[in-house]
């Protein structure tokens, strides 16, 4: 049992044996954390995927008790291996206090990412936090402060386009037309938003969220799965 003395009358706990492993099994996390790859990135890539694994792994029993939000989510980060980083001063913005006193209930056979679920939920403010990963490290922040990161990403849609003999420029515009519709509608320049899509010798470049790109990654994913069913 690991146990990590935080402040008088608060704890946290790690019921473990020593070299022993973790009941259950890995789990994928919820898809919508799943960085978009940069493909001309590979060390960011890397490090993502590290990341995405370490949080799929299943955790050993945790419990904390009177803990500091901050101080429960620094042990966190220790005991799972995890490169965490906690945006203070969003969580402030918010009327968040990262010093409040939380309770974590034991929790057993979930993975990493369910033990970080768990700690927003006991924070008392589930609905206010959330996390990205960024070049291999979980930051914690508000959903607000995660939206307002802007990243390009870069991706191949030859396949979703006509053949270059046959008005290959209708071909981009209704391709980009479609993700425009079908993912996040307001948040494009068209309809008043901020973010963009462009086709450039095939290639699909987009500037959007972290979460936004995901949405466009699925998108084309399922594009692709109904060219095939067809």
């Amino acid at each position: 049992m690991r146990v990590s003395h935080l402040m008088a009358a608060a704890f946290c706990v790690l019921a473990s044996a020593v070299n022993a492993k973790p009941p259950g099994t890995p789990l994928p996390i919820d898809n919508s954390h799943i960085p978009v790859e940069d493909p001309t990135n590979p060390a960011e890539a890397k490090a993502d995927a590290l990341a995405v694994a370490q949080l799929e792994r299943p955790a050993y029993p945790f419990r904390c008790e009177n803990a500091a939000l901050d101080e429960i989510v620094a042990f966190f980060g220790d005991v799972s291996h995890l490169n965490v980083e906690l945006d203070t001063a969003a969580l402030n913005n918010a009327a968040i206090d990262p010093t409040s006193p939380v309770t974590v209930p034991l929790l057993q056979n979930v993975t990493n990412e369910g033990v970080l679920k768990a700690i927003f939920a006991a924070s008392g403010y589930a609905a206010n936090l959330d996390y990205q990963i960024r070049d291999g490290t979980i930051v914690i922040s508000t959903p607000e402060a995660l939206n307002r990161i802007t990243i390009c990403r870069v991706f191949d849609v030859r396949d979703l386009l006509p053949a270059p003999s046959t008005q290959p420029t209708d071909g981009a515009d209704r391709l980009i037309h479609s993700i425009e519709a079908g993912v996040l509608p307001k948040s494009w320049l068209p309809e008043g938003g901020q973010y963009s899509l462009n086709i450039v010798k095939g290639r699909l470049v987009v500037v959007q969220t972290p979460a936004g790109q995901r949405q466009v990654a699925n998108f084309l994913h399922h594009l692709r799965h109904l060219a095939v069913s067809q």
